[in-house]
């Protein structure tokens, strides 16, 4: 017994001597307190890095094609199974919508980790001038992104920007500093765009020693630059928006392609442009960007209907010579119900890189072209129309005319600025900027002509062949009105009850 008492002594003597004996100041494994979790540039290029993962994530598919279900130049399947129906019609849209939801929640999840990056980095101080270059470009990526992702709330929560008016129109909530307790209300547009600006230019400065280079994977000067002319053509700010685009053409650093088949094909399936500002970084199997793929067909088994196809409309506004034409839409056989249709365009824009993809299992994967020329160019040309200087409109116009291989415009007056969106709908197509275009030239949502198929084939029944059995009767003929509240998102109803300080603040009509 006195043994078993000395072995039960000893071994409760180990135990303390081991408690005792533990690093109590060592941080936990799977935890670290936020304040201790920036303390060195290393640390701060693991911020950065998850920066970038999360914009890698938050742009393109999803965020790209919930608009373009809104605009005019694309028509639901009659077998789309109502994926996307609540934005594609209108009507049935209401602020519940889990996909209002969820990019709302989305980028603000990526505004707070910027936040805290930005209050930590405060702290940090670089031991030599290499180490403050480095932290500065980190700070860069931050207030770019920023900006960034507040143009992308703006665009869809806020109302639409009026500059007289901006001190008192209501935009998002301004957040810059991660407190879990705060319940914002609404900045105005006034403060938001404001902030937005700060931002912008803050990264010019930060992003000074990055180099600038054709399809960049990291964010650059030159990427602050193309944001600052995306934002001041939201505005209408029309003499900035010229400015900033003119920047970056005048240096002559992202030159457009040659009118040749290859050199537009390969900006696309290739990923090789010297028009691209910033390419995202991709790699296969673990690192994959959002994909948008061909609206639902599947090119392999070649037997599905897309969700949506591509209306006569819009292509009807591509010439044939145009080299997009055959990069965008693939003319090809789809299976509607228990019809083979031939002779159907589908939208082959993001067939994908083969670097990623393969021939047996299409997976759409393309790196993420978060800036680019042909939007620079459409923006200067657009700008230079609106400040009354028709030359160079047609200047910028006609530079990526003969890019994409169509002959120059010779018009004038109104007719020219009808050239330049036109130009901007067939550059852009698919990229989700359609909508928000409608709404800065005050024109209606019209919904364009379908396709209309005449060639059925291995038919089984006598359905009815044409635009109606194609695509879904309830939205191919809808019209939304320049004026509707609609054009602007509804602030999520699951914000409006669990923040009492905006719960009075949703967007009129909702």
């Amino acid at each position: 017994m006195k043994k078993q008492y000395i072995n039960i002594f000893a071994v409760s003597l180990l135990s303390i001597l081991l408690l005792h004996s533990c690093d109590l100041t060592r941080e936990p494994k799977n935890a670290i307190p936020r304040e201790n979790s920036l303390q060195s540039l290393s640390d701060a290029k693991k911020w950065d890095t998850g920066f970038m993962v999360q914009l890698r994530g938050r742009v393109g598919g999803y965020y790209s094609y919930i608009q373009d279900y809104q605009a005019d130049y694309l028509n639901a399947s009659s077998e789309f199974g109502n994926r996307g129906g609540d934005w594609h019609s209108w009507l049935t849209l209401t602020s519940s919508s889990y996909d209002a939801k969820d990019i709302w929640h989305s980028y603000y999840v990526a505004l707070k980790n910027i936040n805290e990056f930005l209050r930590l980095a405060e702290g940090l101080e670089p031991v030599d001038d290499k180490e403050k270059a480095e932290l500065d470009t980190y700070k860069g990526d931050a207030h770019l992104l920023r900006a960034f992702y507040y143009h992308e709330l703006a665009i869809r929560y806020g109302t639409r920007y009026n500059e007289s008016s901006a001190a008192t129109d209501l935009c998002v909530p301004l957040i810059l500093v991660y407190d879990i307790a705060e319940l914002p209300s609404r900045a105005t547009n006034a403060e938001v765009y404001g902030q937005i600006d700060k931002d912008i230019q803050a990264a010019k400065v930060f992003l000074k020693a990055r180099k600038n280079e054709p399809m960049s994977r990291v964010l650059t000067e030159d990427a602050a630059h193309a944001l600052e002319a995306r934002v001041a053509l939201a505005k209408k700010d029309w003499t900035k928006a010229l400015s900033a685009a003119e920047t970056l053409i005048a240096i002559e650093r992202y030159p457009l392609v040659n009118p040749e088949p290859d050199s537009f094909a390969k900006m696309w399936r290739a990923d090789d442009s010297s028009e691209d500002i910033v390419q995202l970084y991709v790699k296969k199997t673990d690192e994959e960007p959002n994909t948008i793929g061909l609206y639902g067909y599947s090119s392999t088994l070649k037997a599905n209907s897309p969700d949506f196809y591509p209306t006569q409309g819009i292509l009807d506004l591509f010439e044939d010579e145009d080299l997009r034409k055959t990069v965008y839409f693939e003319n090809t056989l789809v299976r509607v119900a228990d019809y083979s249709m031939n002779d159907i365009y589908v939208i082959s824009k993001y067939k994908g890189n083969p670097e990623f993809n393969n021939t047996s299992d299409p997976r759409y994967i393309i790196r993420p072209k978060l800036f680019r020329m042909g939007e620079v160019y459409m923006i200067a040309a657009e700008a230079a129309h609106m400040t009354n200087n028709p030359t160079k409109a047609t200047q910028y116009l006609n530079a990526l005319r003969v890019s994409r291989g169509i002959a120059s415009s010779t018009a004038v007056g109104n007719a020219l600025l009808q050239e330049i969106k036109d130009e901007r709908t067939r550059e852009l197509a698919f990229e989700g900027h359609r909508l928000w275009d409608l709404r800065r030239w005050n024109e209606p949502m019209k919904r364009m002509t379908p396709q209309q198929s005449s060639d059925p084939v291995s038919a089984t029944d006598s359905k009815p062949i044409g635009k109606a059995f194609l695509t879904n009767v309830i939205a191919f003929d809808l019209e939304v009105p320049a004026d509707s509240y609609r054009w602007i998102w509804p602030i999520p109803y699951n914000e409006l009850t669990t923040n009492i300080n905006i719960k009075d603040q949703q967007n009129p009509g909702w």
